[in-house]
């Protein structure tokens, strides 16, 4: 007679998620050396079949619940981000923000998060917001700016419900000067 209990346990840790989650009983057939369907090893006279509760489909909801919440606190982490504030116009109201933790360069291209939170809300046909996230591209050679995507919501820190998103490569701009767009060009650029 044939242990095939090793060759299992050497299946369970070569698949991530065992065959054997998807049987409702594992059927191990001696005849044919099968666990549902599978090879397990030398062939035996006879057929075995385990019931009781389905320990392999615990662990594997277990799997499961522990990706889902490493990837949902590692998304939120993402998002969240490294905000740093970079102007605040007294005068507008207006707030802005950079997420440090998330730059891309390419090149002389460098492109970043910028949260703007607005003291009163801002608006275009009827979508009023609170603050707005965008993916900014800055050209550190040129000095030009492009917003790629932008999101708008309704409570202050990209918070409440999203009101419009939007995203498109834009045209080209040149950074204004004393402005919000020119203290993000310069953190995002290493400018003085």
């Amino acid at each position: 007679m044939v242990n095939a209990g090793p060759v299992v346990a050497k299946m369970r840790a070569t698949f991530a998620l065992p065959r054997q989650l998807f049987c409702r009983q594992a059927i191990h057939n001696h005849s044919t050396g099968t666990i549902c369907g599978r090879p397990v090893g030398g062939a035996v006279s006879g057929r075995e079949i385990h019931k009781g509760p389905d320990i392999h489909r615990e662990e594997a909801i277990m799997r499961a619940r522990f990706l889902f919440l490493t990837l949902a606190i590692f998304v939120g982490a993402a998002w969240a981000g490294e905000w740093t504030l970079i102007k605040d116009n007294a005068k507008s109201g207006e707030k802005t923000y950079l997420d440090k933790s998330n730059v891309q360069r390419i090149g002389p291209l460098t492109r970043i998060w910028s949260l703007t939170n607005y003291e009163r809300p801002s608006g275009v046909a009827g979508r009023k917001h609170m603050s707005e996230k965008a993916l900014v591209e800055f050209d550190c050679e040129t000095g030009e700016l492009r917003k790629l995507a932008f999101n708008w919501y309704s409570l202050h820190d990209g918070e409440g419900e999203q009101v419009y998103s939007y995203s498109d490569l834009g045209t080209k701009l040149p950074v204004a000067p004393n402005s919000a767009e020119e203290a993000a060009w310069k953190m995002a650029c290493g400018k003085k």
